[in-house]
């Protein structure tokens, strides 16, 4: 996979996001308690949470492998 190899912190961004979404999807809603009232989060907002902080998480990986190979080319 060309793709991967030239941008690996993009690809591994939305690896990342995709692993994110799903483990959000699967946990579903959340009911937050906290100062003798509750709340509760929709389903998809724990999705967006999960993704975007899956995403970072992948990209940062993503910036590391890159700076691997950059060191294993010089």
């Amino acid at each position: 996979m060309k793709f991967a190899k030239t941008r690996p912190e993009l690809f591994w961004s939305i690896v990342g996001a995709a692993v994110g979404a799903i483990a959000g999807f699967f946990i579903g809603g959340v009911g937050i308690a906290a100062g003798g009232g509750a709340r509760g989060v929709s389903s998809l907002a724990v999705l967006i949470i999960f993704a975007a902080i899956a995403g970072l998480v992948g990209n940062r990986l993503g910036i590391a492998i890159g700076r691997r190979r950059a060191q294993k080319t010089d």
